[in-house]
């Protein structure tokens, strides 16, 4: 059987944890289908995603065309042929479609599409009007066309059937995964060398920075503790805003971004933290914590479903607009420890693939 994985959709460096998602499913594809072949699908601008040792078809697109290419097709009559071409030459059995869209929308292959959540029916305040019905028309569509859906937490699901019409039978909830971490080297910044808590996410309005900010400053201000807060990933447009809480809060030297880092170095900052926070106000699955656990050190997290699914315990999850509960779990005796063992990487990876096998099967 021939199985194709669709990376046309994948904007590196912009999508979060579902990057490290889909650079764990290239990474370990082709060691888990056995006898059957894996073919990736890429476009110009993103071909370095997949090793040159892998089956690629590129799309001769580049990234800003791509983008035009699925405006198109959720909004008016047209159709990217040409893809679709491409894809049917490729003989594929099975397509997984690895973010929230089939693209192009008239494949017709047997497909498994993987949904990481619909934040934006949830919060839709967080996403401009144009975002809100592109999504609407194109993730609908593609839920609605696909043989099988994959989602990554149990309380995704949920509001796929609630919220999407779903039925749950065409649902199967595989946790993302987590490797073993192995010898680091030192790829810290020199902002690390005082002692700090960390932050790694983009800074998109849900993920709860400005209630950290808060209650880190007026912890701050009452001496009760020593650190600085380390922060890393994406700055977006809400930027703006939460450096000017800094300011208000006068926290300029306390409250250091670091900015987009590689991934070394986030392990890097995992292991030199006192402490490990996510503030979040809605998480799909919440990888950061599977990442962070590892490094045996204290996790604190917001109070969501998605984190108590991870087996987070109830005495790490605070309400993040309180101080005195920040205060009380960091000066708590770590390690955090999970509930449950996560699934490998590997293991995550065997699993969806089978379910992208059973729908061509």
């Amino acid at each position: 059987m021939r199985l194709g994985i669709s990376l046309l959709n994948l904007r590196p460096g912009k999508v979060g944890g579902i990057e490290t998602y889909i650079r764990k499913v290239v990474e370990y594809a082709s060691q888990v289908v056995g006898e059957d072949e894996v073919v990736f699908f890429v476009h110009r601008d993103n071909i370095h995603a997949v090793p040159g040792s892998q089956q690629v078809v590129v799309a001769d697109y580049s990234q800003r065309e791509i983008d035009v290419f699925r405006a198109l097709e959720a909004f008016t009559l047209w159709r990217a042929r040409s893809i679709e071409r491409l894809i049917d030459e490729a003989r594929i059995d099975a397509m997984f479609y690895t973010q929230q869209t089939i693209f192009p929308v008239d494949c017709r292959i047997p497909s498994l599409l993987f949904v990481a959540d619909v934040q934006y029916l949830i919060y839709p305040q967080y996403f401009s009007w144009a975002d809100r019905q592109f999504r609407n028309r194109s993730y609908l569509r593609s839920m609605q066309r696909a043989d099988s859906i994959t989602t990554v937490s149990q309380f995704t699901a949920d509001h796929l059937m609630k919220h999407c019409g779903v039925a749950p039978e065409k649902i199967t909830v595989i946790h993302h995964g987590v490797d073993a971490v192995s010898a680091l080297p030192d790829e810290s910044d020199e902002e690390a060398a005082r002692p700090f808590i960390y932050y790694p996410a983009a800074s998109y309005p849900h993920k709860g920075h400005e209630q950290l900010f808060r209650s880190f400053a007026e912890l701050k201000r009452r001496g009760l503790i020593k650190q600085r807060l380390l922060l890393s990933g994406e700055q977006t447009a809400h930027w703006n805003r939460l450096e000017q809480i800094i300011r208000e809060e006068s926290m300029e030297g306390e409250i250091i971004h670091l900015g987009y880092i590689a991934y070394a170095t986030v392990l890097a900052l995992y292991r030199q933290a006192d402490a490990i926070v996510f503030p979040s106000e809605f998480e799909g699955f919440g990888l950061p914590v599977l990442e962070a656990v590892q490094f045996e050190k204290k996790i604190v997290c917001s109070r969501l479903p998605t984190f108590s699914e991870l087996g987070v315990p109830q005495e790490w999850q605070i309400d993040f607009f309180n101080p005195d509960e920040l205060l009380l779990v960091l000066n708590r005796k770590g390690p955090t420890r999970l509930a449950r063992s996560p699934l490998t990487w590997r293991e995550a990876v065997r699993q969806t693939l089978e379910l992208v096998k059973d729908a061509g099967a």
